[in-house]
């Protein structure tokens, strides 16, 4: 059996967060999910985990998503990230796409964004 895509939900809604780990379990099976609520943990676990794909809120409470990736990028992480938010902003999607970001999503209440995200990066 082939390793697990191992995913960083970066998210400070915790509720969403589980349910977005279930829903990527149930959709794409072979996976390890790990959440991170603030981009001071998401730092924290990628200097402990390596991970294959990272989902990342572009609003944190402690730092917009495109810093953080920016920043992670800058200390040598080199992760496919897809950058999900609940209010699509197309100025932030177009820098994101230009910084480097695999993809950029709008959160729906239903999940189906998950679905559409490729875990194989």
């Amino acid at each position: 059996m082939p390793e697990p895509t191992r995913i960083l939900i970066v998210d400070d809604d915790r509720g969403n967060a589980l349910l977005a780990k279930e829903a990527i379990a149930s959709y794409f099976g072979n996976c390890s999910v790990d959440i991170a609520g603030d981009g001071k943990e998401c730092m924290r676990l990628l200097g402990q985990k390596a991970y294959d794909v990272i989902l990342l809120d572009q609003s944190l409470p402690d730092v917009e998503g495109l810093l953080l990736f920016n920043n992670y990028k800058k200390a040598g992480f080199d992760i496919p990230t897809v950058m999900v938010t609940g209010t699509g902003n197309e100025e932030v999607a177009v820098e994101a796409m230009k910084a480097g970001v695999y993809d950029y999503v709008v959160k729906t209440a239903d999940l189906g964004y998950l679905k559409e995200i490729d875990f194989s990066m």
